[in-house]
């Protein structure tokens, strides 16, 4: 997509308006993936969040080549396994 092309290029050079439009643009999707796997809104809303979060602070690091949409995307689910992964190791003491 061209569109997330010039996204991604105005966000790694400080674009907080870039940020917005790429917030707005997929936050119900990757809430839409996050509920898919965890089965519960608050956590699912909370793991987009924190992912968001973490993405706007990685700006100067950011790159990908591949699609915007598939990158966040990948980024809920490792954020995900993450949860899953602690939430097993605090049940299982």
């Amino acid at each position: 997509m061209f569109e997330d092309e010039v996204l991604k290029w105005k966000f790694k050079r400080g674009s907080d308006d870039a940020l917005a439009l790429i917030y707005e643009k997929y936050f119900e999707r990757m809430l839409t993936l996050a509920m898919g796997l965890l089965n519960n809104a608050a956590a699912a809303e909370d793991v987009v969040q924190d992912m968001f979060v973490s993405f706007a602070q990685s700006r100067r690091n950011f790159r990908t080549r591949g699609s915007l949409r598939g990158y966040l995307a990948a980024s809920v689910v490792n954020r995900v396994r993450d949860r899953t992964r602690r939430e097993r190791v605090r049940l299982s003491f």
